[in-house]
């Protein structure tokens, strides 16, 4: 019968620090990029201490593959001659190194350098230089820790790895030859796949940065512009850099805190209530929007508006709806273009809420309802039926909406087409929910507003 050494206890403790430091390091990047789809909550921030960008994540991912070739080709250091002296100087130097990068500007310090090299923001040069800086740091990072690990299973094995120095019996060319090939391929692997990461972070940021001001949510987007800020980013914001968009976000800001810091009289009045729930809600405190708007919502189309866009923000959608029927019901039985793009925003909010719940078939018979009680047919209302079913997988049925409602309504013919190619090539695929941009109507609370004023 075999019986296991006592020394190869640890021998599967290199592999496994591996394994569980690429686990978490998906799991902060996967919890850094899917924080929109959770209800817009910056829960990663309160997890990691990267915060919510997970940038430095993935260049410690890049660099776990060319830290294990450090230390499988380089001798472990040893400090007077004890091992575990080296280990716990190793250890204390990973440390430092983890403490100064999560201490610097989005973790990858040496950028004032790097900006007196190359000024210009956004270059290529530059873009080069800070991969290298972070690429660096990265594997000064992650290093440290393999070799303690590699200690640890050499104290073990109770002799040193001949692998370690080379000394594995080939040919010292043969093992030169190997050792280069082996550290080019993860050095171009440690570089290309974070470099191509932190453009699609950027990208991603810009986007929910533009999004979130379409939408008049001033402190989300003063998030996102300070993440590009940060990174000296080349990306634009609404056709701006973002140190633009920073500026004009910052004195905007200053002045909706200075709204909701002014004393309020008492009582208040509509106007200052609502100037007040306004201000709460670009800032981001929804629920003190909601407080200030709720009273005066059965008579205001505007702080209506922001009951609907501040529940669904908090994941109440079944409020959310309420307020859309409240919507409605205020403009009923007017008839100018105003009111009826009003209309549109709040049954367009209704139905999307309703497939939040997976109440499909409800949202299925309010939009055909409302769509019999108009006196023609509304391109709107037929390009929502037409969504609601090529959501559900009723492709046939939503070929034929696309089409009423493109024959209905021009601002809906360039995304039908769209949208019927997508049926014949993707059948499985979605197209946007009320896609801002091409024809359809803004339905952000900026874009809205002007709206509200005119009825």
């Amino acid at each position: 019968m075999t019986r296991t050494s006592p020394n190869d206890t640890f021998r599967w403790l290199p592999s496994l620090l591996v394994v569980v430091g690429c686990l978490f390091a998906w799991a902060a990047l996967c919890g850094g990029h899917v924080r929109e789809g959770w209800h817009r909550a910056e829960w990663p921030a309160a997890l990691v201490p990267f915060g919510t960008s997970a940038t430095v994540i993935a260049h410690v991912i890049c660099a776990l593959p060319l830290a294990w070739m450090t230390v499988r080709y380089v001798p472990l250091i040893r400090i007077a001659g004890s091992l575990w002296l080296a280990v716990c100087a190793w250890c204390l130097a990973g440390v430092a190194v983890s403490f100064v990068c999560l201490q610097a500007a989005q973790a990858v310090p040496g950028w004032t350098v790097v900006d007196a090299l190359f000024p210009v923001a956004g270059s290529w040069a530059g873009q080069v230089a800070r991969l290298l800086v972070s690429s660096l740091l990265s594997w000064a990072l992650v290093t440290p820790w393999l070799l303690a690990a590699q200690a640890v299973e050499q104290t073990s094995q109770g002799n040193a790895d001949p692998s370690a120095s080379g000394a594995d019996g080939e040919g010292a060319a043969l093992t030169l030859s190997r050792s280069l090939a082996d550290g080019l391929t993860v050095l171009a692997f440690a570089l290309v796949v974070p470099g191509a990461y932190s453009v699609y972070v950027q990208d991603k940021e810009a986007e929910l940065a533009t999004k979130s001001l379409a939408e008049s949510r001033l402190a989300a987007s003063w998030s996102h512009v300070a993440h590009l800020v940060d990174w000296r980013s080349g990306q634009s914001v609404t056709q701006r850099s973002p140190a633009e968009v920073q500026a004009d976000l910052r004195g905007e800001l200053a002045r909706l805190e200075a709204v909701v810091s002014r004393a309020q009289s008492n009582p208040m009045s509509d106007v200052e209530r609502l100037a007040r729930a306004e201000a709460w809600f670009r800032l981001g405190a929804v629920e003190n929007a909601i407080e200030l708007a709720t009273p005066i919502a059965d008579h205001s189309l505007e702080a209506a508006r922001y009951l609907v866009e501040s529940f669904e923000l908090l994941g109440d959608y079944a409020s959310s709806i309420e307020w859309s029927q409240a919507l409605v019901d205020q403009v009923r039985g007017r008839s100018d273009e105003s009111a009826a793009r009003v209309r549109e925003y709040a049954l367009g909010q209704w139905a999307h809420n309703l497939r939040r719940l997976r109440r499909f078939d409800e949202a299925e018979q309010m939009l055909l309802t409302q769509q019999q009680a108009w006196p023609a047919e509304n391109g709107f209302l037929l390009f929502e039926l037409a969504y609601h079913y090529h959501e559900g997988g009723r492709h046939t049925l939503a070929k034929q909406y696309y089409e009423r409602a493109a024959a209905a309504d021009s601002r809906f013919v360039d995304r039908a087409k769209e949208a019927i190619e997508k049926l014949k090539n993707e059948p499985s695929s979605c197209v946007p929910f009320l896609p801002r941009g091409s024809g359809a109507p803004d339905t952000s609370v900026g874009g809205t507003r002007e709206l509200i004023e005119e009825i």
